[in-house]
């Protein structure tokens, strides 16, 4: 368990003055909320931003700064950074957060600067919190926080290479009666592989498994790594890991084996695994379309992230409030020309200058909490991952959990889960890919039912495409549905131009078998040199 040490900065006040203060927060806060019935009032609801801010230096040389945050060398001057410290307060300020897990920061003197910003702009960050030891780095990890920090401490990750891995600052957090713990962290950059930030998430898991498994706490930061970050860092030429990556493994927001396709593991798993390190990612909360903030040679990022684990989601303590995650965009004054509306910096005849405008090359991301129990945001009663099964029994794939056995035929193609207009509860499936003269497929099994006593498999779908649907089971043939919703049966494959924008439900005979208990393959196949990108959403059996 690694020492703790006090960072929090308590304001020197009067008697007189501090009693004041203490009636003003308690009438504020019992307006908004009522009284509270512990000991100490409880905010109604607690708002947590992860900001990379993208190189906040303060004006003392100490050796370890960037070339261009040495003072007073490329117009890093007291002007300079003072239109920095306030735009980023600005953002901060706009952005109503309670408790700011910072990135990038060179050191607590740098982030006072802020503080005392962040106050002159009337958005009160009393206590603060520092990762800078115990091993140097160029920047570091900083928590603002306007509830009192109770303790905090530096986690070291062990030398890798020449340098240091920025340490992981720990800190916990008073709520009321309640403590929310915060891991800030800032995994190494994709110029180093998968390794090294494995290392630093292999540190980070010694520390959560000597938590008690009832700890409400968060990760949160820069992980240098896209929430699917199994799908895309081989074509980085980082996967020196055997397929293996910090985010989607070791902290287990993905329910599936290393080189397996991603299953993501849901807020309903995180409550069927109670003694396990599941984590829950709420960037899955957003369509897939919404997930970035941070771009990299014109492609969408999720670099930052707010991991939840399973007690944030029981009957005590703090929970999340389920569906708050959001990137804060500013009423759009973070993004300039659709990218991050990063620091400027230009080339001139003297070298690389602070243009004195923007912001940071990411945009923040936030999530909301509360001091109660958790409620699903779709108002289920029973929040099992089976719980639209038993409401419906017909109910084959309602994809609330998983990919539920889809998988794609061909590298092509990609199966992924959605939350775009979902067509029922909170995820969708969608397929996609192209294939140049030759035809692509995605396809699934559906075992262990009597489908011959069924009429029909029904499904929902939407989106644009030349496809085919497909079924068999054990004892038949290929049976082909094409033309006027996919109800013409065909025993050859023909293909049907469909496009539309809204749910279309469409219901396919399923083949006449003798056996009784014959499993079902249905597949969705898509013509060559024709893109497919459709949703589908609640297969059901028809009697």
């Amino acid at each position: 368990m690694p020492h703790f040490f006090n960072l929090t900065i308590q304001p020197r006040l009067k008697l007189r003055d501090a009693l004041i203060l203490l009636i003003t927060i308690a009438s504020i806060r019992c307006a908004n909320q009522g009284t509270s019935t512990g000991s100490e009032p409880v905010p109604d609801t607690i708002t947590v931003m992860s900001y990379n801010i993208e190189n906040l230096f303060d004006l003392v040389d100490n050796g370890k700064e960037f070339s261009e945050y040495k003072p007073d060398i490329h117009i890093w001057n007291h002007e300079t950074q003072a239109k920095k410290l306030d735009n980023i307060a600005s953002v901060i300020a706009a952005s109503h957060a309670d408790i700011c897990v910072l990135v990038e920061v060179e050191n607590l003197n740098a982030a006072v600067e802020l503080q005392k910003t962040l106050k002159r702009k009337k958005r009160h960050f009393t206590y603060i919190a520092a990762g800078d030891k115990p091993n140097p780095a160029t920047t570091c990890q900083v928590i603002l926080s306007r509830f009192p920090i109770t303790a905090s401490a530096g986690i070291g990750i062990p030398k890798k290479g020449k340098y240091y891995t920025r340490n992981i600052l720990e800190a916990d957090i008073a709520a009321g009666p309640d403590t929310l713990k915060i891991f800030a962290v800032h995994l190494p950059s994709k110029r180093f592989p998968e390794s090294f930030r494995i290392a630093a998430v292999q540190t980070l898991l010694h520390r959560l498994k000597q938590l008690d498994r009832n700890t409400d706490y968060v990760i949160a930061g820069d992980f240098n790594s896209n929430y699917n970050e199994a799908e895309t860092f081989f074509t980085e030429r980082l996967d020196n890991t055997q397929g293996t990556t910090a985010i989607n493994h070791l902290l287990k927001t993905a329910n599936s084996a290393p080189g397996e396709f991603l299953d993501f593991v849901s807020e309903q798993e995180l409550l069927l695994n109670p003694d396990s390190l599941y984590h829950y990612n709420p960037w899955l909360e957003l369509s897939e379309h919404r997930r970035f903030n941070y771009k990299f040679r014109g492609q969408n990022n999720t670099l930052d992230h707010i991991l939840l684990p399973r007690s944030l989601y029981d009957s005590s303590g703090i929970s999340y409030l389920d569906n708050s995650f959001c990137v804060f965009y500013w009423d759009g004054r973070l993004l300039y020309n659709g990218l991050p509306y990063r620091w400027k910096t230009v080339f001139g005849r003297a070298g690389k200058y602070h243009a004195q405008e923007g912001y940071s090359d990411h945009l923040p991301v936030m999530a909301k909490f509360i001091s109660r129990p958790c409620v699903f945001a779709d108002t289920r009663t029973d929040h099992s991952p089976h719980a639209d099964t038993i409401a419906d029994k017909n109910l084959i794939s309602g994809f609330e959990t998983g990919f539920e056995g889809w998988i794609p035929y061909n590298f092509n193609f990609r199966v992924s889960r959605d939350t775009a207009d979902v067509q029922h509860g909170r995820y969708c499936l969608k397929i996609e890919g192209f294939t140049k003269n030759s035809c692509g497929a995605a396809h699934i099994v559906l075992p262990t039912k009597k489908y011959n006593h069924g009429k029909s498999i029904s499904l929902n779908i939407k989106g644009a495409g030349k496809f085919v649907f497909r079924m068999r089971t054990d004892s038949t043939k290929w049976i082909c549905y094409t033309e006027n919703n996919f109800t013409r049966q065909l025993k050859s494959t023909r293909y049907t131009t469909f496009s539309s924008k809204s749910w279309q439900k469409t219901a396919l005979l399923l083949p006449k078998t003798a056996e009784t208990d014959s499993a079902v393959e249905l597949e969705i196949r898509a013509a060559g040199n024709e893109r497919l990108c459709i949703w589908m959403d609640n297969i059901r059996i028809n009697f």
